[in-house]
């Protein structure tokens, strides 16, 4: 289908008094003695029907009559000036009066009509406007196998598909302005070479067209046995979520997922299975813009997995997750257990790098019986890596039964720029320990503001230490909080603001030194450990 959506106009306004009046239907009185149309460089429609009204301008007593020297490229409503483009081409519209009292009894335009939907992609660098020549126009009700894998789909209007969508191939939709498709049902796909799934919207604005995908007792996009080949999103407000009594389900579950804009949100579900994470990615994880919101789902199940789901869980060992952007935010929140472990905010077995302006919100589920889920918790070997003017809050979940908060962040921790990085461990509210800020071998601050703080113990529970490092802390520059957290009223110890080995490379500034070395000299501590009474420990370079 050939799609006609943008019309220039050039060579109009005929007079050069004018008082602007909008023709809109039933004739188009004047008022006085002067006609000419307004001279705008470029009308974009926007929208499929390929329909337009220009501004007049008149001072005349006459009814105007329109028309269109080349209705094979636009035709237009000799009464009330509406246009209606057909095909790429050029046409002249004329208005024209009778009255001989006119300068002029017409005025005309020089119509250009470019063939194409415009719509907004990622051209490699940043989100711009391209356009298509044909497409697969959708609204209503329709079925799977309405959409097309050799040409875009084309969404107007409410449309609706109550079924699975299984393809393989390529499968592009653009989400047309205050277009809406709701699928009941899951995207994915059922054999190789699988499926690639690419979104697009016409605006960032309110009016960006929408997605949503619902599945019961599986996962939404892809499904619990099998992720779906690629996942690509260049635009327009979604969401993705599993639900159901019997089986759990993913929000995604794909191979790989890249992320240009628009606002996405992914929910999991559990209610029996193993497979409840709102984003679950087993190849590349790349975020570059947009707003992403990644759930794990509740577990409040007797039998199946313990643990709460993860909300963004990457099981690749040999790709990295990366999230850049100077507007990107992404919120990965764990589900709750009621009888396991919480979930992860972010769980990965390789490399995370975060960069430019990202916001990153990472927060563990809540456990009623066990461990609060993990802020963020990568492999041992692996590093939480940081850079530019990046803003990272992570957060441990809290525990409810004997065992401790989850980690604020777990982790190999390297900061450089200007950002902040705020690490806290999950209060313990049942008899366990509270949950450490940082726990790691290594950290290395250049520059970045760090607070860590530890949770609360529970009432026989010792306080989390602020950070709980192995191998190594190195302290360059930027500012330093790090803040252990109380033991519960029978508790032993509060948690130490630092726990383990490490040096500066420069002389650290406290006044009172509230720390102590292994040989009592705080100028060169091997291990600090704080005094009796003391959590607290601060550090802000001086140039």
């Amino acid at each position: 289908m050939l799609l006609v959506t943008a019309l220039t106009l050039t060579g109009c306004g005929l007079s050069d008094n004018a008082l602007e009046e909008i023709i809109n239907g039933g004739g188009g009185s004047v008022t006085a003695a002067t006609l000419s149309f307004d001279e705008p460089a470029t009308l974009s429609m926007g929208t499929l029907q390929g329909k337009l009204k220009l501004k007049l301008t008149n001072t005349g007593t006459s009814e105007v009559t329109y028309s269109s020297s080349d209705p094979s490229v636009a035709t237009i409503d000799p009464t009330t000036g509406e246009i209606t483009a057909v095909a790429a081409g050029e046409t002249i519209i004329k208005a024209t009066v009778s009255d001989n009292s006119y300068d002029k009894n017409e005025a005309s335009c020089t119509l250009q009509v470019y063939a194409g939907l415009n719509y907004l992609a990622w051209d490699g660098t940043a989100i711009a406007e391209t356009n298509t020549l044909t497409g697969n126009v959708l609204t209503g009700a329709i079925s799977a196998s309405d959409l097309s894998l050799t040409e875009k789909n084309i969404i107007t209007g409410e449309t609706t598909i109550n079924e699975d969508v299984i393809k393989n191939g390529t499968l592009n939709i653009i989400l047309c302005d205050n277009a809406t498709l709701t699928v009941n049902g899951c995207i994915n796909d059922d054999t190789s070479p699988g499926l690639t799934l690419s979104i697009y919207a016409q605006s960032k604005g309110d009016q960006k067209g929408k997605l949503y995908v619902t599945k019961e007792n599986e996962t939404a996009i892809g499904d619990v046995g099998g992720g779906i080949e690629r996942v690509d999103i260049h635009g327009g407000y979604m969401e993705f979520k599993s639900h159901g009594t019997t089986q759990c389900g993913c929000g995604i579950n794909g191979s790989d997922v890249n992320i240009y804009d628009g606002e996405i949100l992914a929910q999991g579900h559990c209610a029996g299975g193993n497979t409840d994470e709102g984003i679950r990615i087993t190849g590349g994880l790349n975020i570059y813009g947009g707003k992403v919101t990644a759930i794990g789902g509740e577990n409040n199940n007797t039998t199946g997995p313990s643990a709460g789901g993860t909300g963004i869980d990457h099981t690749s060992s040999s790709v990295k997750i990366l999230i850049s952007g100077d507007e990107t935010v992404v919120i990965a929140k764990g589900g709750k257990s009621s009888v396991g472990n919480g979930g992860a905010g972010i769980d990965s077995s390789n490399d995370i790098e975060i960069s430019g302006h990202a916001k990153v919100t990472a927060t563990g589920g809540d456990s009623d019986v066990a461990k609060g889920g993990e802020g963020v918790w990568l492999s041992s070997a692996h590093y939480f890596k940081t850079s530019g003017n990046a803003t990272i809050k992570a957060t441990g979940g809290n525990s409810s039964g004997t065992s401790n908060g989850g980690n604020g962040i777990y982790a190999k921790l390297t900061a450089t720029g200007t950002g902040s990085i705020e690490a806290t461990g999950g209060n313990a509210k049942g008899t366990g320990d509270g949950g450490p800020g940082i726990s790691t071998s290594t950290v290395t601050i250049n520059g970045f503001s760090l607070l860590a703080e530890g949770g609360n113990g529970g009432e026989t529970g010792n306080g989390g230490h602020g950070i709980n490092v192995t191998t190594g802390l190195d302290f360059n520059s930027g500012s330093f909080l790090s803040k252990g957290g109380a033991k519960g009223t029978s508790g032993t110890s509060n948690g130490q603001a630092i726990n383990g080995t490490f040096d500066f490379d420069i002389d650290f500034l406290n006044a009172g030194h509230p720390i102590k070395g292994s040989d009592d000299d705080p100028d060169d501590p091997e291990t600090i450990i704080p005094n009796t009474g003391t959590n607290i420990f601060r550090y802000i370079k001086v140039e």
